[in-house]
């Protein structure tokens, strides 16, 4: 988007100096072509640098983050197991492995865990499944894949392993694959005993960058069917289903769920919708919501103990005055939820979007899994910054310095926006928060510097165009006798683009003087004099260049913002 956007944007200034002046835009077009092509390599190279990696992990309703690998030898299985590949047949050579668990064994559910494939079409989808989770032969397809041999045994470390491997081709460019438990598919074993293994998901033709998490991206929209455990619970899965009658058509209030003031132990939903229910005085324990919807409920004054909110959509539930005991919010979406005045022991963080959440409370949650919350520069809080300002000192205590900035940055934000000042406000988001948002991004000033070189050539280009540029450039040349007389020089784009390079450098600290260093890697020793209007319009290059750099060196060397 940002490399079209610019595109487009020397396009419309080419054609503007086209109608402004054919004969003279002709005459220079070599050259300001030249300089517009050094400037989209230059983007290029900054868009490649700022693109953030593609997260290397796929959330599991499991409650688990499963890894993203590529199948060679000594690789593991599993994320949670030794087990590792010895022997590798080529169809699965180098294919992008997707790590499961292997507590996931026993797993029933239809909606395991999802993962987006992109670019992929006529890459293929290799399901490996340990033949033992089947009581008797294995299924000959199902779900539209195709059972193969391979053309060599895939061996292993699991020595008690006997793998059948199932085939699906990538239909499409970019495409969602679901994947079911490992007994979703086949029933249940009649020893009992959970005597197999695990089954694998490998992608052969696409990079590890191609596969992304896809589970989340449609949280708890009940894109899968309604799965309650265990399976005795027939009374809340009904509290459920008529919770949902109630939101399709809001007349019957009594099918509403409340469940204010009573007890909960030892359910676990999957895909259900309870947005809008009344958990309020609630106490919950052993409890699981996995990929459900549950925005905007009231949990207030709730206990919650061993409460796992797996992937779940939270945004806007009220928190307040809850306390939480080994509880986790692995992955869900807490926008603008409300964490005021609630004890948190134990509680994880990790991936859930954070984004908007007045965070307040009395204690603080698991620090390693809070480092890793998603949007953690967006969180906020109403008028007491105390537990952020300890979350900070945490992070830096532990060593999570990325977090640290997003916190600093989270801080400063809501500090500006309760100034009452709007003039004080827009200062200071236009030199903190929009040039390196209050040091989280130390590079952006650099970057901003470099593009506003750019720009400032287009400037003084379009006034050289319309006549309206007032510079004169001058340069020291002998005549016949060896005597050393100044000359005025004519004006050109290369000429203009080193004007705005030696400007933006007009920089100096003591002896260190950048400008006349890049004044020296030219052939000629120019001068150059400007005047009138051109004069101002150098003047604020040169001190929005200094505020530039001087951002940058001050971020690089410190936290200004702390």
């Amino acid at each position: 988007m940002i490399l079209i956007a610019f595109v487009t944007f020397i396009i419309v200034l080419n054609g503007t100096l086209l109608l402004i002046d054919a004969a003279l835009f002709k005459k220079f077009v070599r050259h300001i072509v030249r300089y517009d092509l050094l400037a989209l390599l230059i983007c290029l190279l900054v868009i490649s640098y700022q693109t953030d990696p593609a997260a290397n992990y796929i959330t599991s309703n499991s409650g688990k983050e499963y890894t993203i690998a590529t199948c060679i030898p000594k690789t593991h299985l599993y994320m949670d197991r030794a087990y590792t590949f010895t022997k590798i047949p080529h169809e699965l050579q180098d294919a992008v492995l997707i790590e499961t668990s292997n507590e996931d064994k026993t797993s029933d559910q239809d909606n395991l865990f999802s993962i987006n494939v992109k670019d992929g079409k006529g890459a293929k989808i290799y399901f490996i499944l340990d033949s033992r989770v089947f009581p008797g032969k294995p299924l000959r397809s199902f779900n539209k894949r195709t059972e193969i041999v391979l053309s060599s045994p895939l061996v292993t470390t699991d020595k008690q392993a006997k793998y059948v491997v199932y085939e699906q081709d990538v239909p499409a460019s970019d495409v969602d694959f679901q994947f079911a438990g490992n007994l979703f598919w086949a029933p249940p074993q009649k020893n009992n005993l959970a005597n197999f293994s695990m089954y694998l998901v490998m992608i052969s033709g696409v990079s590890t960058e191609q596969i992304t998490n896809a589970n989340n991206e449609e949280t708890g929209l009940n894109s899968s069917g309604l799965l309650i455990k265990p399976k005795d619970s027939t009374h809340f899965r009904e509290q459920v289903i008529k919770h949902g009658d109630w939101l399709k058509t809001g007349l019957n209030n009594s099918e509403r769920l409340d469940l204010s003031g009573k007890k909960i132990n030892g359910v676990y939903c999957y895909n259900a919708d309870l947005q809008n229910a009344d958990l309020e005085h609630t106490i919950c324990d052993s409890v699981g919501f996995y990929s459900s919807v549950l925005k905007e409920i009231e949990y207030s004054n709730a206990k919650l103990s061993r409460v796992n909110f797996f992937n779940s959509r939270l945004d806007s539930a009220d928190f307040n005055g809850a306390s939480f005991n080994n509880c986790s919010f692995m992955g869900a979406d807490l926008d603008h939820s409300i964490f005021t005045n609630v004890k948190l022991k134990n509680v994880n963080f990790t991936h859930a979007n954070v984004a908007g959440m007045i965070f307040e409370p009395d204690s603080l949650p698991d620090i390693k899994g809070m480092a890793y919350a998603d949007n953690l520069d967006s969180i906020t809080y109403r008028t007491n910054p105390g537990m952020l300002i300890k979350l900070k000192e945490g992070f830096k205590n532990a060593g999570f310095y990325d977090a640290q900035r997003k916190i600093i940055a989270a801080i400063q934000r809501r500090k500006q926006a309760l100034d009452p000042d709007w003039v004080t406000r827009t200062i200071d988001y236009l030199l903190f928060d929009l040039t390196s948002v209050y040091g989280l991004k130390p590079f952006r000033p650099l970057i901003i510097f470099m593009a506003s070189i750019y720009l400032f050539y287009r400037v003084y280009l379009i006034l050289f165009f319309i006549g309206k540029l007032n510079i004169r450039i001058q340069h020291p040349k002998e005549d016949v006798d060896g005597h050393a007389t100044i000359i005025d020089d004519g004006i050109h784009p290369g000429r203009l683009i080193f004007l705005s390079i030696i400007t933006a450098f007009a920089i100096g600290f003591g002896a260190f003087n950048i400008n006349d260093w890049a004044k020296k890697l030219l052939k000629e020793d120019y001068t150059i004099q400007s005047y009138g209007w051109t004069r101002v319009l150098i003047g604020i290059q040169n001190l929005l260049s200094l505020l530039l750099v001087s951002l940058t060196i001050l971020l690089l060397l410190g936290h200004p913002f702390n």
